[in-house]
């Protein structure tokens, strides 16, 4: 489980800030924002703020869900921190 917060247009996941990215932050085992648990890969996910929106991108094998459903590999998922 991953905290994702969003307030006055600075977001922070785990308490680490990312900045707005087109490309988007590594999240897992290895990624620059560290993600355990007994399903975490090296590089689970990718996690991008662009113009005061969250997306994330599965890039595990195993899959990556937001509030139990799984997101997908191809596309980016916009989460709305305040809800997810």
């Amino acid at each position: 489980v991953l905290d994702i917060q969003s307030k006055d247009g600075v977001l922070t996941v785990k308490g680490q800030k990312v900045d707005q990215s087109i490309a988007g932050v590594a999240v897992g085992k290895k990624g620059p924002i560290t993600f355990d648990g007994p399903t975490a890969e090296d590089n689970h996910a990718l996690i991008r703020y662009d113009q005061g929106k969250v997306y994330i991108k599965d890039t595990s094998k195993s899959g990556t869900y937001v509030n139990g459903e799984r997101i997908s590999k191809e596309n980016w998922t916009e989460i709305d921190p305040a809800k997810d």
